[in-house]
Parts: structure tokens; sequence; C-alpha cells
């Protein structure tokens, strides 16, 4: 039986926002944080693919709340990264369409309602071309140039994927962080009251390079295939290589529309009662 007090704090990676380092950052860390009586799990998309119970068991949920979960712990603390996984959407101009859903069935694989939720944010022309840097490592696809017209007219925004984590989770309270968010800030607003005073830093992955990026491309549509590995040692490669200057993908009015868009939508967040909007990039972007 859980405490009265066991709370459920849970991080949503946004993409190209460092969920992944956040991840690598709580693993990390794990035992340090569980010794100060907070659970940790992280679970993969499909976790919350079948019902409740069974989501809850295979992420490794349902063990911190049925085993760990008594008065003597403190909480969880739950990162979950597949919201930020859907780099094909967003270069269809698809706003993280499946958010709704997977806050429901992460509320059904919890039990009971969230008390923090935080999630960070970027401006909207950095989040699609890094949406397509990622998505390009992966897959062959158009350069990046000829998807603007599409992407410049996403429908949704921060907006309503807060409102649909929030409604779906049953938040409590949310915090959104404007990026960039090192994981030290990120867990900071997890959990306020977790007092860990030596914490170990992994590694940061390498850097998505347009170098990169275009050898990547270039092996796709040759019909190649990447060995275990093969990748991230190119990716790895390239982020040491001197980089050419690219060309601003959104310039000139659609620039000056997706940041009035980006700023208006933290306003409209930071005015609804229990979500604080949290970093300097929404006061520096105004002020351009």
């Amino acid at each position: 039986m859980r405490g009265y007090m066991y709370r459920i704090n849970v991080h949503v990676g946004t993409h190209a926002s460092g969920s992944r380092m956040f991840q690598r950052f709580l693993a990390a860390n794990r035992q340090t944080i569980i010794a100060d009586g907070y659970d940790i799990a992280c679970p993969p998309w499909d976790d919350l693919t079948e019902a409740a119970e069974a989501k809850a068991a295979a992420s490794g949920i349902g063990l911190a709340l049925a085993a760990r979960g008594t008065g003597e712990r403190r909480g969880l603390l739950l990162s979950d990264h597949a919201i930020g996984a859907q780099s094909d959407r967003l270069v269809k101009a698809q706003f993280y369409p499946e958010a709704a859903a997977r806050a429901r069935d992460l509320r059904d694989a919890l039990g009971m309602a969230v008390d923090r939720l935080v999630l960070v944010v970027q401006p909207y022309e950095q989040l699609f071309a890094n949406a397509w840097a990622q998505h390009a490592t992966a897959s062959l696809t158009r350069p990046f140039a000829d998807l603007v017209p599409q992407v410049y007219g996403f429908d949704g925004g921060w907006l309503d994927l807060v409102e649909d984590l929030r409604e779906g989770l049953e938040a409590r309270h949310v915090t959104v962080l404007a990026a960039p968010q090192d994981p030290m800030a990120v867990l900071a607003q997890l959990a306020p009251d977790l007092c860990l005073s030596q914490m170990a830093h992994p590694e940061p992955a390498a850097p998505v390079t347009d170098s990169a990026i275009a050898m990547i491309q270039r092996h796709l549509k040759a019909g190649g295939r990447f060995a275990p590995g093969q990748r991230a040692r190119l990716m790895a490669f390239h982020a040491r290589q001197p980089q050419l200057p690219v060309p601003a993908a959104f310039e000139g009015l659609r620039l000056a529309d997706l940041r009035g868009r980006y700023v208006a939508d933290l306003d409209s967040l930071a005015r609804i009662e229990g979500v604080e909007v949290v970093g300097g990039t929404m006061a520096s972007i105004a002020a351009e």
C-alpha cells in the first residue's frame, strides 16, 4: 500500500530537449536518488501497449508503486521520452498527435494522479529543424528546406501539448522549462526536495552535424545499411570536424511568425493556474 505522501513526478521528454541525456543522468545517479527516498522508472513506448496492469509491471512502475511505495518512500520519478520520439510526425507538421492518449495510458498505469509534471520546450523553428536532423540520421528524407512550407503550417503547439498532458495525467503542478536546460536543472524542478551532495555527470552524446547528416543520407540513398555502432561512430567523427555555416531554414515573416507564436504560447501557459514557465528564452525572443 502506498504511503499517503507518496508522490508521482513525471518528466516528459519533448523532442531534442535533452530527454535521453536526462535519463542517462538519472541512471548514473540511480542508487543515490533511491537512497534519498525516490524510486525511478523510465518506460519506453512498448511498455504502454497492453492493459494498465501489464503496462505498470513491464515498465517497472508497478514494482516501484507496489513493492517500494510505502510510507518510507517519498515518491516516484518517471521520465518518459516517447513524446520526443515522434520526429517523423513533426517533419509532417503533426505536433505530437498521440500525446493525449499517451498521457491517459500512463495515468492508467500509475493508478493515481501526478503531483508534478515537467517538460522542456524550445522555439518552434529550432524544434522542427532539430526534429528533421534526428529523423535524417535514421531515415532517407528530403532536405529540410523543401519541407519548410509544410512544417510552417503546423496545427497545435506547446499550449495544446501541455493541456493534453496535464489533463491526461491529472497533473496538479506543471513546470514548463524553456530550453536549453541541463539535467540538474530538470531534476531540481522535478524533485525540488531532493537533496544530493554529489552527482555523476555522464558524457554528452555527440551532436548531430550537417556533414554527418549528408553522409548518412548519401549512404541511405545508395541503399546502404549501417552495422551496429557504425552510425554512432560516424556521428562522433563528424562532430569533431569543422562545419560550414548553413543558411537558416526559416527567415523573414515566417521566422517572425513562429517566434511570435512561441512567445504567445508561453505567455498563455504562464497565465494558467498551476502552470509555471521557467527560463529566459521567452524574454530574449520577445526582446528581438
